[in-house]
């Protein structure tokens, strides 16, 4: 099954956290596995990381919300004798909407990409890093995983899933000499936000927003420290233990100013 060259393996590999994760690992010296929906970009990242790290890097086309992804996926790696020694759970996709604005489509869409996908992934993959004794499995979920929010309700409970998916699976790992670590980040200075470059300045000053090279950096670090959970920037570590707590009442309040911003009543003439 090997080739001698360890790889990593990142859903969602070719922009944003997980691009980062991918320049991180190259610069380790392992092979990449670029897997995302972006058939073009794909094969462009993995020139660029073939060319600047000398490494070899195999780009992957697949849309992770089809039912049938995982398998196709890990076929793929074994059918090409690709060793995984790195998966990567990283795909995901946010959108700020009520449930019952939320078309059902979409919500499958999350749910498969958040949930039903990454756990396929980490049944086909752990198995194969069970025989091999050896290998580590990141999950991203995010700080919002321990929040009851208005709005985020889809993201928030699916990132809630893979943090406790993570958890659990570690312990099952442990014994296989296979590693699991999840991390709950904040905000992450990417495309998903409309801000200006001086707002994502003094957004990362205050330790609000991290940059995707620190944040893929940083995890990469505890996953080698092989760490359950981490949660990177002070504020994050700071808030975790009472975004929990926040009274319902606090909550609904919160929900309709931005309730009230989101969708302004017309005035009457």
């Amino acid at each position: 099954m090997k080739n001698g060259v360890p790889y990593a393996l990142i859903t969602g590999g070719s922009s944003g956290i997980g691009l980062a994760f991918a320049r991180e690992l190259a610069r380790r010296n392992y092979g990449i596995v670029i897997v995302s929906n972006q058939e073009e970009k794909n094969r462009e990242v993995c020139q660029h990381l073939e060319d600047t790290y000398n490494i070899k890097a195999v780009p992957l086309y697949m849309d992770l919300t089809l039912p049938h992804a995982a398998q196709s996926v890990y076929d793929f790696c074994m059918e090409n004798k690709l060793d995984i020694e790195i998966l990567i759970n990283n795909a995901g996709m946010f959108f700020f909407k009520e449930i019952a604005e939320t078309s059902a489509e979409l919500a499958s869409k999350i749910t498969q990409l958040h949930v039903t996908t990454p756990t396929l992934l980490s049944v086909y993959f752990s198995k194969y890093m069970k025989e091999k004794q050896s290998g580590h499995i990141l999950f991203i979920s995010s700080i919002t995983a321990w929040m009851s929010f208005p709005g985020v309700v889809l993201y928030a409970s699916t990132k809630g899933y893979v943090r406790q998916f993570a958890r659990s699976l570690r312990y099952e790992m442990k014994d296989y000499h296979v590693n699991v670590t999840v991390v709950c980040p904040g905000a992450v200075n990417t495309g998903l936000y409309q801000l200006n470059d001086k707002q994502r300045k003094m957004f990362q000053n205050l330790q609000l927003m991290v940059s995707p090279e620190k944040l893929a950096k940083q995890t990469i670090q505890a996953l080698f420290r092989k760490k359950a959970v981490y949660t990177p920037g002070f504020i994050n570590k700071l808030s975790r233990p009472f975004v929990a707590i926040v009274p319902s009442c606090v909550i609904q309040i919160i929900k309709h100013k931005i309730w009230k911003k989101m969708y302004k009543q017309p005035t009457e003439s």
